[in-house]
C-alpha cells in the first residue's frame, strides 16, 4: 500500500514540522498499515500455491517429452544416414531390374497373396461368429475366386493355382454354412437376415425365387431340430425356442420378400468389388498396392444378380406351404413337451406362454390359416390337460397289502413307549399320539390317510389350477386388442371358459368314478376275506368319507351340467349296515358268553338284601348283568372309540336286545314252570328261612286289589319269585339303554312276558327304579349312552 500525502516525506521534515505527539500518532498509523500489507502479501501467497505446484509438475513432464522427442530424431536421424540411403537405393534397382527380368512370375506371387489374404480374411470374420460380416465374407470370397478362376486362364502356376483353388472352395462352403447359421438363428436381427441372403445371393448367383426356398427350408430345418431336442429330452430353450423360430420366420417373410431382399442386391450392384468398401477394409490386404497386378477383367467386375421378379403371391403362396408343415412339426414339439411333464402348473404355463405367442402373432398377420392354428393348439393343451386331470384323479387301491385283522390301539397310558417325550417336541409328538390313540389309527390306517391326503391335496391342485384358468385375462397379459383377431370373443371363451369347463366336468366325473371304485373294491376285499377285520374295514370307509366330505363343492355338480354319472358318490348302506353288525357281533360275542353262565348259575339268588321299599323290589343291577354291560363296554372301548358312531352303537345295541332278550325269556319261562309245578315246597321252604316270601304275596295281593299294600284286608295273590323280580328289573334297566322311550321299550321283543301275577304299582316301581339306576350310572358305560 502507498504512504499517503499527508505524510512527511523525510523523518528530518517530520521532526520539523510535527510535534511529538503527532509523530507519536503517524508512527502507530504506519505500523498498522506495515501489518495489513504484510497480512495481504501472504494471503496472495497461499492463494497461488497450488498453481505454482502444478506449474512445477507441467515443467517436469514437458521435460520428459522433450528427452522422449529427442532420442525417437535421434533414432530416424540414423535411419536416414546417407550409407542408408545408398543401400535402399540399391535394392530398389536391383528389384526393379528383376521384375523386368520376371515379369510373369513375380504376378503370380502377387495374385496368390491377394487371394490368400482374401481368405484368410474371410474365415477371421467367420470366426467373429455373427451376422453383421457375412456379406463382407462373401465379397471376399467371390473376388478370391475370380482371381483363381483368371489365373487359371492364363495358365499361371498350375499346381499353385490348383491349392489356392482348394482354399477357396472351402472358404466357400464354410461361408454357406455360416450363413445357414445366420438365417437359422432367431436371435439374429432383420438386417443381419438380410446381409446373409444377400451374401447367399452373390456367393451361389441364386434367384430372388431360390433365396426364399432357402431361408424356409433354412427355418424349417431349425424348427425340426429344435422340436428332435424336445423329443430325445434335451433342454435347449425348448418349446419357447421353437415357437420364436417359427414365429420370427413368419414376421420376417413378410418384412423381407420382396422389397428389403431387393434393395440389397440392388445396392449391391453399385460399384465393383475391388472398389467395395468392405473389401478395401480388408486387413492386411494391401488393395492400394496390389490392385495394379489384378487383371483387368476382375477390377472392373460388378456382382452378377439374377434380375427376376418376386411377386407377393408367390411370397405368399410359398409361406403358405411352409406354415404347413412347420405347424405340423410344432404340434409334434408341443406333443412331445406336453408328454413329458406331469404337473399341471408348468403345463398350464407352457400353455399361457404358447397361446399368447399364437394370439400376439395373429394380431400382426391376420391370417384365417393362423387362426385356426391356435385352435389346433388350444385342442392339444386340452387333451393333455383332461388326461392329467382323469390321472391325477385316479385313486390308488387302498386294500393292497392290508392285514387281515386290526390291531387295538395301545393303552393311552403306554403311549410313552411309542413316542420320544424327553426331545425338544416331545409334547407335540405326545399330542399327536393322543390323537393317534383317539381316532384308532394303525399303521394300516395311517397308510392309507397318507394315501388318500396325498390324492386329495392332488385334486385340490387341480381345481385351484382350473380356477386359475378363468382369471387369465388374456388382452392384459398380452397388452394388445383382442379386437384385432378374427373371431377374438370366441376364442377368449374358449380360453376362459370352454375349457376350464371342460376340464372342470371331467375332472367332477373322474373324482366320482373313482370314490365310487374305492367303496366297490373296500367292499368287495370284505367280501371275499372274511377274516377281515370290519373296524379296519370302517376306519378305512371313513377315512374315505373324510376326504369326500372335504371335496362336497368340486362333487356337486350344478343342475346344468349334471348327470348320474357325477352324482355324488357314497357307500353303500347296506354294506355300512353289514360292518356294523359284523362289528357288533365281535364285541358282544365274549361278553354274552360269560353273561349266559353267569345266568345260568346261581348268580340271581340270595340278591334281596339290597332290595328297597314295601314290598321289597330290586334298586340296582344284579352282579352279572352290571359284569355283562362293563365287559360289553371294555371290549368296545378296545375296539377303539372312533369306531362308535350313532349307527354302530345302534347295531350294538340290536346285538345285546337280541342275544340278552332270548336269554331272559329262556330264564324267565323256566323260573315260571319252577313256580307252577312247585309252589308250595317253595314257599314253605322261604318261610322257614325268612319270610320272606308270605309278605310278598301279601303285597301282591294288596296290589291286585287296588288298595293300599298296608291295609291288612288287601286280598293275597302270589309275587313272582325273587330271581324273577332282579330279571325284570334288570331287563328294564336294558331297555333303558336300549331304547329312547317307554313306548320303543314297551314295544321291544324283549320286554318282559311273565305268567306271574305282577300288579301295576310294583311293575311301576321296578320301572321307575330302572330308569333312575341307568341315569345314576349310565356314565360308567359312557358308549352305549351314545
Amino acid at each position: 500500500m502507498a504512504l499517503s500525502t499527508e505524510y512527511p516525506p523525510t523523518w528530518e521534515s517530520a521532526f520539523e514540522t510535527h510535534s511529538l505527539p503527532a509523530l507519536h500518532s503517524l508512527s502507530v498509523s504506519l505500523r498498522q498499515t506495515l501489518t495489513a500489507n504484510a497480512t495481504a502479501q501472504r494471503s496472495l501467497v497461499g492463494s497461488r500455491y497450488r498453481e505454482l505446484l502444478s506449474t512445477a509438475e507441467r515443467i517436469v513432464t514437458m521435460a520428459d517429452d522433450v528427452e522422449r522427442v529427442e532420442e525417437l530424431m535421434g533414432t530416424l536421424g540414423r535411419g536416414c544416414s546417407a550409407g542408408m540411403v545408398e543401400r535402399k537405393a540399391r535394392g530398389l534397382a536391383k528389384w526393379k531390374d528383376g521384375r523386368v527380368e520376371r515379369g510373369g512370375e513375380a504376378e503370380a506371387l502377387v495374385r496368390g497373396r491377394v487371394v490368400r489374404s482374401l481368405v484368410d480374411g474371410a474365415g477371421r470374420l467367420g470366426k467373429r461368429g455373427r451376422g453383421g460380416h457375412v456379406l463382407a465374407a462373401g465379397k471376399d470370397v467371390v473376388l478370391a475366386r475370380l482371381i483363381v478362376k483368371s489365373m487359371e486362364k492364363t495358365g499361371e502356376a498350375s499346381q499353385e493355382t490348383a491349392e489356392l483353388g482348394k482354399r477357396v472352395n472351402g472358404a466357400r462352403k464354410r461361408l454357406l454354412r455360416w450363413i445357414e447359421k445366420v438365417v437359422g438363428r432367431k436371435d439374429e436381427g432383420r438386417q443381419g437376415v438380410v446381409r446373409a441372403l444377400t451374401a447367399y445371393t452373390l456367393v451361389v448367383s441364386a434367384a430372388p425365387k431360390e433365396v426364399l426356398r432357402f431361408f424356409l427350408q433354412v427355418r424349417l430345418g431349425e424348427v425340426e431340430r429344435r422340436a428332435e431336442a424336445i423329443e430325445s429330452g434335451k433342454k435347449e430353450d425348448g418349446l419357447v425356442g421353437v415357437l420364436d423360430t417359427y414365429a420370427q420366420t413368419l414376421v420376417d417373410v413378410k418384412s423381407i420378400f420382396p422389397r428389403k431382399l431387393t434393395d440389397a442386391l440392388s445396392a449391391l450392384e453399385k460399384t465393383t468389388l475391388v472398389q467395395d468398401p468392405d473389401v478395401r477394409a480388408m486387413e492386411g490386404l494391401s488393395l492400394d498396392v496390389y490392385e495394379k497386378w489384378i487383371p483387368e477383367d476382375v477390377r472392373n467386375f460388378h456382382p452378377y444378380v439374377r434380375h427376376e421378379q418376386l411377386t407377393t403371391a408367390e411370397v405368399s403362396s410359398g409361406l403358405a406351404a411352409w406354415t404347413k408343415q412347420a405347424q405340423t412339426t410344432v404340434l409334434q414339439g408341443i406333443h412331445a413337451a406336453l408328454e413329458s411333464q406331469i404337473d399341471v402348473d408348468v403345463v398350464l404355463r407352457i400353455r399361457q406362454q404358447v397361446l399368447s405367442k399364437y394370439i400376439s402373432l395373429s394380431t400382426q398377420l391376420r391370417n384365417e390359416q393362423h387362426t385356426r392354428a391356435i385352435e389346433s393348439v388350444r385342442s392339444t393343451f386340452l387333451a393333455r390337460l383332461s388326461q392329467l386331470t382323469e390321472q391325477a384323479a385316479e385313486l390308488p387301491d387302498l386294500t393292497s397289502n392290508l392285514p387281515h385283522s386290526s390291531a387295538s390301539p395301545p393303552s393311552v397310558w403306554a403311549l410313552h413307549s411309542t413316542s420320544d417325550l424327553d426331545s425338544p417336541a416331545g409334547a407335540s409328538r405326545f399330542r399327536q399320539a393322543i390323537l393317534t390313540h383317539q381316532h384308532g389309527h394303525s399303521s394300516a390306517t395311517q397308510n392309507v390317510s397318507v394315501i388318500l391326503d396325498s390324492w386329495s391335496s392332488n385334486i385340490q391342485t387341480y381345481t385351484a389350477a382350473i380356477a386359475g384358468m378363468k382369471a387369465i385375462k388374456w388382452a392384459n397379459d398380452l397388452d394388445l386388442d383382442l379386437d384385432d383377431l378374427t373371431d377374438a370373443e370366441g376364442l377368449h371363451h374358449s380360453l376362459s371358459q370352454e375349457d376350464p369347463k371342460s376340464l372342470e366336468e371331467r375332472l367332477q366325473t373322474a373324482v366320482a368314478k373313482n370314490l365310487n371304485l374305492a367303496y366297490e373294491k373296500l367292499e368287495a376285499s370284505c367280501k371275499s376275506s372274511s377274516s377281515q377285520d370290519p373296524a379296519l374295514t370302517l376306519r378305512m370307509v371313513r377315512e374315505v368319507d373324510h376326504r369326500r366330505r372335504a371335496l362336497v363343492s368340486l362333487l356337486t355338480a350344478k343342475s346344468s351340467t349334471s348327470s348320474p354319472s357325477t352324482s355324488t358318490p357314497h357307500a353303500d348302506e347296506s354294506f355300512i349296515a353289514s360292518l356294523h353288525r359284523s362289528l357288533a357281533s365281535s364285541v358282544i360275542s365274549r361278553p354274552i358268553q360269560r353273561y349266559k353262565q353267569s345266568l345260568a348259575s346261581s348268580a340271581l339268588r340270595n340278591t334281596s338284601t339290597l332290595w328297597d321299599g314295601t314290598p321289597p323290589l330290586p334298586v340296582q343291577l344284579s352282579t352279572c348283568t352290571f359284569r355283562f354291560l362293563r365287559d360289553l363296554h371294555r371290549e368296545m372301548a378296545d375296539k377303539g372309540t372312533d369306531l362308535w358312531s350313532r349307527d354302530a352303537v345302534l347295531a350294538v345295541k340290536r346285538e345285546v336286545e337280541r342275544n340278552v332278550g332270548e336269554e331272559m325269556g329262556k330264564i324267565i319261562d323256566r323260573n315260571e314252570s319252577v313256580e307252577d309245578g312247585g309252589t308250595g315246597d317253595a314257599e314253605s321252604q322261604q318261610k322257614e328261612s325268612n319270610g320272606e316270601e308270605a309278605e310278598a304275596k301279601d303285597v301282591s295281593d294288596a296290589g291286585d286289589a287296588g288298595v293300599d299294600p298296608q291295609s291288612s284286608t288287601a286280598t293275597t295273590t302270589s309275587l313272582p319269585s325273587l330271581p324273577l323280580l332282579q330279571i325284570l328289573f334288570d331287563i328294564f334297566y336294558l331297555q333303558g339303554m336300549l331304547h329312547a322311550s317307554a313306548d320303543e321299550a314297551s314295544a321291544s321283543p324283549s320286554a318282559p312276558q311273565t305268567k306271574g301275577d305282577l300288579d301295576t304299582a310294583a311293575k311301576d316301581r321296578l320301572m321307575r327304579s330302572a330308569k333312575e339306576s341307568w341315569r345314576r350310572t349310565y356314565l360308567l358305560f359312557g358308549l352305549l349312552a351314545g
